[in-house]
């Protein structure tokens, strides 16, 4: 999502105080949290009787919240621990196999889960940052009409900054608020000598830090330790991914790769993965990054709902790409489309292949698009907004990449399973592929938004790339059709607000390299800030790329570092 492109998101105050006299307030501030782990939550889920649990949210081995809950008739299981939500689904024995838990904002996170008889276990860390030690954190308050608008951030470069919202003034005379990001909430207070920042969950304090007013700039570039491991001897990625060593990799392209990398020549480049035929041969991080800390994936994910429609429709819940939009589509969204009959006329296949005809374009033009994703995410209901924009081509004539296309196939696959389709998504594809420890982010309709936003691990988007390679095949289980595959990378229209005017399949672009003389084709997800997935049939390869060049122009540069290093590296 947009609003998320930045370290220092602005905070925007909500209510309005009774207190008038804020100049205090404004200003900088610095404090350090000594004990960061206490921001690491640990969630427990122990079996009480026969489908029915206690779960608990323990810090350091004190429960803080505690609920009980019982399995309903789809094996779901749901507690409030008071403003978190925990939800997981359970096998016909009542043993619990996955849980997602939530807090206020609008991410959800994957609770990878450990079992010990009856019990599991999962941790909850809200940032992913836990090489924080100690935590600096600064504020920066800001004055608007009397009101203090606050910025807060980590001295932490990987972190993926704050939204805060939601304020409020206590008893107390300090102002309560939370991140909408990740739902920690957060109050600051006034001190003799400084502020006091405590991080809550409800009224369970987890840990206050003391602030000092701070001079001068604050930190804007990131040293960390070089990722030690050697990357062209990497280890496997679970059973199903083995380790190899590619007989005929060039060395010497991926040596100049990482001294570039490292000289800012290739900029923010935080991960680059490689696999040949099924097989890790490289793997190498950068800026504090490892194999275990999620990455922003940005409009990469709009790949996965394209998977996630094809589950869909080998589920049986629509009958295929020719389904038209409106036969999936909550009824009291139905008076949208009486302005205008080509809006009843478009098909599951335009919206995957951007080619709706709605005025939702979200950039190459010379105007702001009514539909584009800084319009709607700026309203309540995002579908409704979607829906009202005035048409401007007819459904599959021309595609223009817009994220209101990947928006509205989600709300026809909620309509259409009447699943939860994070649950959903999780049960049928990342489950089965291994993967865990990510974060969704959750739209205003409670459901997964499947225009972007997903935080994922490098290696786990290096499987879903695979699958793809693999023809939907894992393991031995077909958890895509075939012909899901085939459809999905197939070359249907040019994407004509882009600079390339990209051929285009179902959310997979396509791009061809010039390496010696020879044309290699490309397959490729990808993401805002340079956040690559590339499959090359012909090559048997896949690779993975992050990168943070979110305001620089450089989001391209992953097909710069496929063009100059890996492809030569490989065909040497």
């Amino acid at each position: 999502m947009r609003f998320i492109t930045s370290l220092f998101l602005l905070l925007i105050l909500q209510s309005l105080f009774s207190q008038s006299d804020y100049a205090k307030w404004e200003g900088s501030w610095k404090g350090q949290i000594q004990d960061p782990q206490a921001l690491s939550l640990e969630v427990m889920a122990t079996i009480t009787a026969f489908n029915q649990y206690q779960i608990e949210l323990v810090q350091d081995g004190k429960i803080l919240l505690e609920s009980p809950a019982k399995v309903d008739s789809g094996g779901i299981v749901e507690a409030k621990l008071g403003p978190l939500q925990f939800k997981g689904q359970c096998d016909e024995e009542g043993m619990l196999k996955y849980a997602f838990i939530r807090g206020l904002g609008c991410y959800e996170y994957s609770l990878p889960l450990t079992g010990q008889g009856k019990a599991w276990l999962g941790r909850w860390w809200p940032w992913h940052t836990p090489l924080m030690e100690p935590a600096t954190v600064y504020i920066a308050i800001e004055l608007s009409e009397g009101v203090p608008k606050i910025y807060p951030f980590f001295d932490e470069g990987r972190f993926p900054g704050t939204f805060a919202t939601g304020f409020e003034e206590d008893a107390e005379g300090g102002i309560r608020f939370f991140d909408f990001l990740t739902g920690m909430e957060m109050k600051a207070t006034l001190a003799e000598n400084g502020m006091t920042l405590q991080w809550l969950v409800g009224d369970q304090v987890l840990t206050e830090t003391s602030l000092t007013p701070f001079e001068g700039d604050f930190p804007v570039g990131f040293a960390y330790p070089d990722y030690a491991a050697d990357p062209f001897q990497p280890k496997a990625i679970d059973q199903s991914f083995p380790a190899g060593v590619a007989k005929n990799l060039d060395p010497a392209p991926m040596q100049k790769m990482v001294k570039d990398i490292e000289a800012g020549t290739l900029t923010f480049t935080d991960a680059v993965l490689i696999a040949q035929e099924g097989k890790l041969i490289y793997e190498n991080y950068f800026n504090g990054y490892g194999p275990e800390n999620p990455h922003q994936v940005r409009s990469m994910q709009k790949s996965m709902a394209s998977a996630l429609a094809g589950v869909a429709i080998a589920d049986g819940y629509i009958s295929g790409v020719e389904a038209k939009m409106a036969d999936y589509l909550p009824e009291k969204y139905l008076p949208l489309l009486k302005d205008d009959k080509r809006k009843s006329e478009i098909s599951l296949y335009d919206l995957l292949t951007m080619s709706s005809g709605l005025d939702a374009i979200d950039f190459g033009i010379d105007r702001t698009s009514p539909g584009s994703e800084d319009q709607y995410q700026n309203t309540p209901d995002w579908t409704k907004t979607i829906l009202s924009v005035p048409m401007i081509n007819e459904p599959g004539a021309v595609a223009n990449y817009s994220s209101a296309n990947p928006a509205l196939v989600g709300t026809m696959l909620h309509e259409a399973t009447g699943k939860d389709l994070g649950m959903y998504q999780h049960e049928k594809l990342f489950h089965p592929l291994g993967i865990e420890a990510y974060v969704l982010q959750i739209a205003p309709d409670n459901q997964v938004y499947q225009g972007g936003g997903i935080l994922m691990r490098p290696k786990d988007m290096l499987k879903f790339g695979q699958l793809y390679l693999n023809q939907g095949l894992w393991e031995g289980e077909q958890i895509l059709p075939a012909s899901w595959i085939e459809a999905s990378m197939q070359n249907y229209l040019p994407l004509v607000n882009t600079n390339d005017k990209n051929g285009y399949g179902y959310y997979w672009w396509h791009r061809n390299y010039e390496i010696n003389g020879k044309t290699i084709a490309s397959v490729e997800a990808r993401g805002a800030g340079g956040q690559y997935v590339f499959v090359i049939e012909e090559l048997e390869l896949v690779a993975v790329i992050t990168s943070a060049n979110y305001r620089n122009g450089r989001f391209f540069q992953p097909e710069i570092i496929m063009r100059d290093y890996i492809l030569p590296a490989i065909l040497k």
